[in-house]
């Protein structure tokens, strides 16, 4: 282990929880700033990481949905302090190449998170997409669970280790042709000092009229169909609801920052997908806590409370559809002028500009939908695998 590394866990750990000399020996012995599995190089943030549970599952590769599975691996990473457990790292890959590739997750398509983010090129080798919510310590319904996940909250339970009722996730999924890897980081938002907040009533979930009309819309053009919305259970009751945390400039600011981590944690996710170096800190609030950073070189709670970035990414259909308006307003400008530069008649031109506007905005959706039709068949973006499930997310 490099001495930075030693020295970076040696801060992490004394000033926030007091440890004794022994417990910070101990913890020293395991730190780590990546793990190797299968061929791929995770990232860690410094830290004392200690592997809860590894295990194996199967799922069908996406080009071979006709019976056949392919192996999966799942390991569970935790740093646990003082019996309490304050970050963890679940990794999913593939044991062996399988042809066609796995697909991207489907929550990369959902509306109800803090951030869901596709990237698709045009017949991309490598396809990736984000997600940023929060997740509640528990276990998903009976089968759902992943098997590494059932088996670290065991070990905790048998050992005694606490852990926080909601945790922030940051999750990214990397698919090409015949690998996948699938890493989401979960850290405590109880350490940064954040009043715990209350759960959103459930009255409070039902969208509002403008909210449902632009559903409707949106699901009659085909501009929603992918996307899964809010559901009346615990999960988006939880006060790190996307909701809730729109109404407090402290939660706001957390999530913000947990999507600038984000991006500067993609490049080195990457790296690590093919087996390269990467390094990876600690989002900005948890460098305060523990005590990385002090909170002077930090935006205090309240200072960014622009809610944009907690804005779902476009779908690909809900994206054709908002170019198809953009371009229209632009090209019903020109076609009114160049009409009454012919005819001279207001009237006329904007009749005429308001018929070709309705024509030709239909024939440049379907042809933008067409074409990344065309370009996304037989990518690792064309398809959406979904994997056991990680806690209680939905």
């Amino acid at each position: 282990m490099h001495a930075r590394g030693a020295l970076l866990v040696a801060v992490l750990a004394l000033p926030l929880f007091a440890l004794p000399a022994a417990i910070r020996a101990e913890e020293a012995e395991h730190a780590t700033d990546a793990m190797l599995v299968e061929g791929k190089r995770v990232p860690l943030p410094p830290g004392a990481w200690r592997v809860l549970a590894d295990a194996f599952f199967s799922v069908a590769p996406h080009a071979e949905r006709a019976g056949s599975t392919a192996p999966l691996r799942s390991v569970v990473l935790g740093w646990i302090l003082q019996q309490r457990v304050v970050a963890l790292v679940v990794l999913r890959t593939n044991i062996s190449p399988a042809a066609g590739g796995f697909g991207l997750d489907p929550d990369c398509r959902r509306r109800d998170l803090h951030l869901a983010r596709v990237e698709t090129p045009v017949a991309p080798t490598l396809a990736y997409c984000a997600t940023i919510a929060h997740v509640l310590h528990g276990e998903a319904r009976a089968g759902r669970a992943d098997p590494a996940w059932h088996a670290a909250l065991d070990a905790l339970g048998r050992n005694g280790i606490a852990a926080p009722p909601a945790w922030l996730q940051v999750s990214m999924r990397f698919a090409d042709q015949d690998d996948l890897l699938d890493v989401r980081y979960l850290f405590d938002p109880l350490l940064l000092g954040v009043p715990q907040p209350p759960e959103v009533p459930a009255a409070e979930l039902a969208a509002g009229p403008v909210a449902r009309l632009s559903a409707r819309l949106g699901s009659l053009l085909g501009a929603a169909t992918d996307a899964t919305q809010p559901e009346d259970n615990a999960w988006a009751r939880s006060g790190w609801g996307t909701r809730a945390v729109a109404s407090d400039p402290a939660r706001t600011w957390v999530v913000a920052q947990l999507v600038d981590w984000y991006e500067e944690a993609l490049p080195e996710l990457r790296l690590g997908f093919k087996g390269r170096g990467g390094a990876l800190g600690w989002p900005r609030p948890w460098q305060v806590a523990f005590r990385l950073q002090p909170p002077s070189a930090a935006e205090p709670p309240g200072g960014r409370t622009s809610g944009g970035f907690a804005v779902s990414e476009l779908t690909p259909r809900s994206e054709a559809l908002w170019k198809t308006l953009s371009w229209r307003a632009v090209g019903s400008l020109l076609d009114v002028g160049v009409a009454y530069f012919f005819t001279g008649n207001a009237g006329s031109a904007s009749g005429i500009a308001m018929l070709g506007g309705v024509v030709n905005s239909a024939a440049y959706y379907f042809h933008e939908l067409v074409w990344r039709d065309i370009g996304a068949s037989g990518s690792p973006a064309d398809a959406l695998t979904e994997l056991p499930e990680v806690a209680i997310a939905r």
